[in-house]
Formats: structure tokens, sequence, C-alpha cells
């Protein structure tokens, strides 16, 4: 065989292999792409969307947040942000401590309630909607301290009353439901003086059970934050 025939049949060859190539990205081009699209927001989702809200949501801009919301100052060791592969996303605390109003976060005098382990999980469609739907609201090894006055109301719902605004809301909360495990309550009544402590393994805070405590609340099971 000539080295001219050779260099035919190579070249030959090459056209078919091209030629298969052409049909291959042709047939799955779309698929690639998508698939390639896909892959790049699932690992933006769940790496890269945590790593940046860690990066810059400080301390103080938690605390500033929800002060301004539910009235109390909040202290913690650290936070961490998350995603799930269910479109969610959340926070876990590690020692968080929730101050009455007016009170030093420097002791625990005004403490109301303290957590070694708090977890907020938030589905983020929902979210899109400026509807706050909580898919866990979790506090484990739970220390709570409530003062009551001398009508026998909470000192912190006048508190959360503030930030009701029926008429301009710009997000809806929905009342969760609330766990507490390995807890520990003390009740302070300012009119008999007295003191009530609870301690047990688990607590289970139903919607409806939250707003029969909030019955000054709207009534609904929803709660509008400004």
């Amino acid at each position: 065989m000539t080295t001219e025939k050779k260099v035919v049949k190579k070249k030959k060859k090459i056209l078919v292999k091209r030629t298969k190539s052409q049909k291959m990205i042709r047939k799955y081009g779309g698929f690639l792409i998508i698939f390639f699209l896909s892959s790049m927001i699932y690992f933006t989702w769940l790496y890269g969307v945590p790593a940046l809200l860690n990066a810059h949501i400080t301390q103080k801009k938690v605390n500033n947040f929800l002060e301004k919301r539910i009235g109390f100052k909040v202290d913690y060791k650290d936070a961490k942000f998350y995603t799930t592969n269910s479109v969610d996303f959340g926070v876990r605390f590690k020692d968080l401590k929730l101050y009455y109003p007016g009170s030093s976060t420097i002791n625990d005098k005004g403490l109301f309630l303290q957590s070694r382990l708090a977890i907020f999980e938030i589905p983020a469609i929902p979210l899109a909607m400026k509807t706050i739907r909580f898919k866990e609201f979790v506090f484990r090894t739970t220390k709570i301290n409530l003062y009551q006055d001398e009508t026998g109301k909470y000192f912190y719902l006048q508190n959360i009353k503030k930030n009701f605004n029926p008429q301009m809301p710009k997000y809806i909360l929905e009342v969760p439901t609330i766990e507490i495990y390995a807890y520990n309550i003390l009740n302070y009544n300012k009119k008999t003086g007295s003191f009530q402590k609870k301690r047990d393994s688990e607590m289970i805070i139903r919607p409806e059970q939250s707003k029969e405590v909030l019955r000054e609340a709207p009534k609904s099971n929803t709660i509008m934050l400004r």
C-alpha cells in the first residue's frame, strides 16, 4: 500500500470519528448542558450560598435584625448557616441566649432563654413569596426564665405585640411547631411573689397552643412582621 493510500484511509477514519462525535453532540448536547448547569446550581446552593452567608452575616447583624422584630437581645458562641437538598436553608446556633429588652448581655440577670443548640430551618420557596414557614424550630438543653406581672401577663408579650402590623405587612410569619428538649423553666409571678419550676425531657408546642398564649394577637396562625 502506497503512502498516499494510507494517508487517505487515515483521513477517512478521522472524518468518520468527527461525524460520530458531531452526532453524539447533537443528540446529547442539550442534556449535557442542562446537566452541567444543574450541577453548578446544585453545588452553589449546597456549598457556595452557606459559605457566603457564614462569611458576611455577623453576630451584630443577627442581633440588630432580631432585636428590632422580637424585642430580645441576642448572644451566641457560634452560628452556622446551611442549605439542604430539598431547597431549605437554616441556621444552627451554639449556646444561644435571648435577653429581655433593656437588660444587659454581660450577665444572665435579664436572661429569657438559653439553649445549648438551637436549629431553625425554613423552606426557601415560601420565603421568596414573603412567607416565613419553619420546617424546624428546635431548642436542645434549654433554660427559660418567665416573668408575669401583677395581672398575670408575661412581660415579653408586649414587646412582641409592638411588631404586629396588619396594615402593611412585609413578611408573614406562620406560627411554627416549637420543639424544646431537656428543658428547665423557671416562672416568677410578681402578683404572688412565687416561683414555679418545671423540668422535663421534651415539650412540643403546637401553633394553636402558641396562639392561645398570644391570644391578644390577631386571630390567625400568622404574624405580620415589618
